[in-house]
C-alpha cells in the first residue's frame, strides 16, 4: 500500500469516527430513536469497512439528491402532525442527513459537510450529556477532528504538489498523526477552558429527554400496580451542604404531596390549593406554626440539584425561608414547592428549616375545626376490603389518642413486614390487601399507602409524601449525596394540637456493598460535583465571586510583598550599620536569611533546572534515535558534539569545510580514526536513512569524547 493510500485510509476513519462520536453521545442520553439510528449506525459501519476496501460503492449522487429532497418534505410533517414537537425531529434529521452524505461523500466538498455535521452531532450531545462524560467525548471529538483537518492537508498537499511520499515517510506521518491530533485536541480544550473562565457569561438552561423505567427514583404518583422488579439506581440527584455546622444526614427530602387514592394509585392535590408566594428581601417565607426550639432544631443549608424530569424542589421538615435565583416559587396546601419552567439540571437553592422531633413537640391549645373540604379531601377512601379496616382497629385497640395510633402503625409495619425491591409476579385485584395480608413484604410505597388508609379508616386526615430519606456523605466534597436509589414514601398524618406530623413505617432497607468500589465512587462524584459547578452551572454570578475573590488576594499578596521587602530592608540596613559599629545583632540576620529562604529556594531550583536541561536534552535525543523515531535535528546535535571535541583541540572547523575535508586536516591518529567513525555513522544516518546508523550514532560519539578526553 502506498503513502497516499494509508494516510487517505486515515483520514476517512478519523473523520468517521468524528462523526460517531457525537452520534454516541445523543444516543446514549436517549435523543435517537431505534430507525433513524440504526440507519446512521449502519452507514458509519458501512463507511469503516469502505476506509479498508476502497473498491466498495457509494451512492449515486442523483439518487442521493432526490432522496436528500426526501427527508427534507418529511421533516415539516414530523414535527406538526407525528412527533408534534421540534427536538425529536431535528436529531432525526441530522441522523438521516448523516447517513446519507456517509453514502455519498467521495470529495472535498462531501468531507467538509460530514465535518459539519459531525459537530452538530456533538452540540445535540451536549442537550442530553451534562456530567463528565460530555467531557471525553468533547475531548475525543477535538482529537478526531484535529488528526481529520491534519491529515487532509497532508492528503492534499500530496496529491496537488510535484513530490511523492516515499513508504517509510508515510508509515511515519500516520504514527504520528494520531499524536499531533491528541496534543492539538489538549491545547484547544485548554485554551477553551481559558476563554470559558472570563469571558463574560450569561444565564441559560438546558433540557433533557429522560427515558422511564422501573428504577427506583422519585415520581410524581405513586403506583401499587406495577409488576416485575425494581433496580437500584445509584446515580446522583442531589448533594446538600450544610451552612451551620448541622447534620444533614437521615433526614427526609420533602417533594411532593399527594391525596387522591383509588385503590391502586394515589395523585396529587387540586391545583385550588397551589398559592404563588412572595418574593422578600432575603428570599421567599413560609408561614408556619410557631415553634419552640426545645422542640426540634433549625437547619440552614444548601442544595443543588442534578437531572431530575420535574419542577419540584425538596426540603426537610418545616422550611422557614427558601432563596435561590428562581423568579418564582410555588407552593401547595400540602407542602409541595414547584419551580414553574426550571432547568432541569443544575438548580441551587439555600434555605432554613424546623426539624420537628416527634418525642419533643407539645400540644397547642387550639380548638380543631375542620372544614368538609379538609376532611373529604384527608379522609377520602375508596371501597376497601374489610379487613383493612378490621386491622387498624386491631393495632391501635387501647390508644391513649390518635398520636398514639399512628405510633402504633408505624412499629406494627417496622416489624412485622419486610422489606423488598421485588414486586408481585401478576397484577393483583387489589394490591393492599394483597400487601397486607398475603405477600407481607414490599418496598416503601405499600409501606406508606398501607398506613395512610389505616390512619383514614380510623378519621385521622393523613396524605402520603414522595420525596428521598438517607444518601451518604462524601468526605472528599464534605457533602451530602442523595442518590435516586434514596426515593422514597412516608405518611402525614394530622393530629390535633401538633399539626402534621411525619411517619415513617417502612423496616429498614438494607445497607448498599461499600468497600474499594464505594472509595472508587467518592472520587468519581468529586470530580463530577466539580464540572457541575465550575462548568455546566458557570455563570456570570459565579465568575463576579472568582473575580472579586482573586482581586482581593492578589491585593493581599501584593501588600504582604511589599511589608515582607520593607522588613528584610531594614533588617540589612540595621545589620550593615551594625558592622560599622561593630554591635552586629545575629538575631536579626538569622530573620533574614529566613525570610530570603523561599527566594533562596526558588533560585536554587532555576539553577538546577538549567543545569540539568542539557543532559536530559541529550537523553531524550539518545533514546528517540536508539527507537529510530529521530530526527535530522537530533542527529546534527551529535555530530556538532563531535566537532566541538575537536574544537577543544584545536581543530575548528571552518563554515566551507566539508566533513571528509576536515578529517583529512587532522594529523593526530587518535583524533583521526574516532572522527572517522562518527563521520561514517552520521553520513549513513542523516543522507542514507540507515536506521542501524542513526541507534548507534550517539554511543560513536560518546567513545569519541572519551578517547580524547
Amino acid at each position: 500500500m502506498t503513502a497516499t493510500a494509508r494516510l487517505e485510509r486515515f483520514f476517512e476513519l478519523s473523520l468517521v469516527l468524528m462523526i460517531a462520536a457525537g452520534f454516541a453521545g445523543v444516543a446514549a442520553g436517549g435523543g435517537v430513536d431505534p430507525v433513524s439510528g440504526g440507519l446512521l449506525a449502519g452507514a458509519l459501519g458501512y463507511r469503516i469497512i469502505r476506509a479498508f476496501r476502497p473498491t466498495m460503492p457509494t451512492l449515486a449522487r442523483r439518487d442521493g439528491t432526490i432522496i436528500a429532497f426526501a427527508i427534507l418534505l418529511f421533516y415539516p410533517v414530523d414535527i406538526f402532525f407525528l412527533s408534534v414537537e421540534f427536538v425529536a425531529p431535528t436529531i432525526r434529521l441530522l441522523c438521516l442527513f448523516s447517513a446519507l452524505q456517509l453514502m455519498m461523500a467521495r470529495a472535498g466538498r462531501d468531507y467538509f459537510f460530514l465535518g459539519l455535521l459531525g459537530f452538530l452531532h456533538l452540540m445535540s450531545a451536549s442537550m442530553y450529556t451534562a456530567g463528565l462524560g460530555f467531557l471525553g467525548l468533547l475531548l475525543l471529538f477535538q482529537v478526531l477532528a484535529a488528526s481529520s483537518y491534519a491529515s487532509y492537508e497532508v492528503l492534499h498537499g500530496a496529491r496537488g504538489g510535484a513530490k511523492t511520499i516515499n513508504t517509510s515517510g508515510g508509515r511515519k506521518a500516520v504514527r504520528y498523526l494520531p499524536v499531533f491530533g491528541a496534543v492539538l485536541g489538549v491545547g484547544i480544550l485548554a485554551l477553551s477552558g481559558i476563554l470559558f473562565a472570563v469571558l463574560p457569561r450569561v444565564h441559560g438552561s438546558g433540557g433533557y429527554s429522560l427515558r422511564g423505567d422501573y428504577s427506583v427514583g422519585f415520581s410524581q404518583q405513586v403506583d401499587l400496580g406495577m409488576t416485575g422488579a425494581l433496580t437500584a439506581n445509584p446515580r446522583p440527584v442531589m448533594r446538600v451542604e450544610s451552612l451551620d455546622g448541622s447534620s444533614v444526614e437521615n433526614l427526609h427530602w420533602r417533594g411532593i404531596t399527594l391525596q387522591e387514592f383509588d385503590g391502586v394509585r394515589w395523585t396529587g392535590e387540586p391545583p385550588q390549593s397551589v398559592r404563588t408566594l412572595k418574593r422578600g428581601q432575603g428570599g421567599y417565607a413560609m408561614r408556619g406554626v410557631e415553634r419552640r426550639a426545645s422542640e426540634g432544631r433549625l437547619i440552614r443549608y444548601r442544595v443543588v440539584l442534578d437531572e431530575l424530569p420535574t419542577d419540584v424542589i425538596f426540603v426537610p421538615g418545616e422550611p422557614e425561608r427558601i432563596t435561590g435565583s428562581f423568579p418564582v416559587l410555588l407552593m401547595s396546601r400540602g407542602g409541595t414547592f414547584r419551580v414553574p419552567d426550571r432547568p432541569l439540571r443544575g438548580l441551587r437553592y439555600e434555605a432554613t428549616s424546623w426539624l420537628i422531633d416527634r418525642e419533643l413537640v407539645q400540644p397547642t391549645d387550639v380548638i380543631e375545626l375542620f372544614s368538609t373540604r379538609f376532611r373529604e379531601g384527608y379522609l377520602q377512601l375508596p371501597q376497601l376490603d374489610p379487613r383493612v379496616a378490621a386491622l387498624a382497629a386491631e393495632i391501635t385497640k387501647g390508644s391513649s389518642d390518635w398520636l398514639d395510633s399512628a405510633g402504633r402503625i408505624e412499629r406494627y409495619f417496622q416489624t412485622n413486614y419486610k422489606y423488598s425491591l421485588e414486586l408481585p409476579a401478576e397484577r393483583a385485584e387489589d394490591p393492599l390487601a394483597h400487601f397486607l395480608f398475603e405477600r407481607r413484604e414490599g418496598h416503601c410505597e405499600y409501606f406508606a399507602s398501607s398506613m395512610g388508609v389505616m390512619l383514614r379508616t380510623l378519621g385521622i386526615p393523613s396524605r402520603l409524601v414522595g420525596g428521598f430519606a438517607g444518601g451518604v456523605a462524601n468526605p472528599l466534597t464534605g457533602t451530602h449525596v442523595v442518590r435516586s436509589s434514596d426515593a422514597h414514601a412516608w405518611v402525614d398524618a394530622y393530629i390535633p394540637g401538633y399539626g402534621w406530623l411525619e411517619f415513617d413505617p417502612s423496616p429498614k432497607r438494607p445497607m448498599q456493598a461499600g468497600g474499594r468500589l464505594a472509595d472508587l465512587w467518592m472520587y468519581w462524584d468529586a470530580l463530577q460535583a466539580s464540572w457541575m459547578e465550575w462548568v455546566v452551572d458557570y455563570d456570570a454570578t459565579r465568575q463576579a465571586e472568582i473575580a472579586v475573590g482573586v482581586q482581593e488576594r492578589s491585593q493581599s499578596a501584593v501588600l504582604s510583598m511589599a511589608v515582607g521587602w520593607e522588613q528584610i530592608g531594614k533588617i540589612f540596613l540595621g545589620w550593615f550599620e551594625g558592622v560599622e559599629a561593630n554591635a552586629v545583632d545575629w538575631s536579626d540576620w538569622r530573620r533574614a536569611l529566613l525570610a530570603l529562604g523561599p527566594v533562596a529556594a526558588a533560585a536554587a531550583l532555576l539553577l538546577l533546572v538549567l543545569l540539568l536541561w542539557p543532559l536530559g536534552s541529550a537523553l531524550l535525543r539518545r533514546r528517540r534515535l536508539q527507537r529510530g523515531s529521530g530526527s535530522q535535528d537530533d542527529i546534527r546535535y551529535f555530530f556538532e558534539r563531535a566537532l566541538a571535541v575537536l574544537e577543544k583541540r584545536g581543530v575548528k572547523r571552518e563554515a566551507h569545510l566539508t566533513g571528509e575535508e576536515l578529517a583529512r586536516r587532522l594529523d593526530q591518529p587518535v583524533l583521526l580514526s574516532g572522527f572517522r567513525q562518527v563521520l561514517e555513522c552520521y553520513n549513513a544516518a542523516r543522507f542514507g536513512a540507515d536506521r542501524r546508523a542513526e541507534a548507534n550514532l550517539p554511543g560513536i560519539v560518546r567513545e569519541f569524547e572519551a578517547m580524547v578526553r
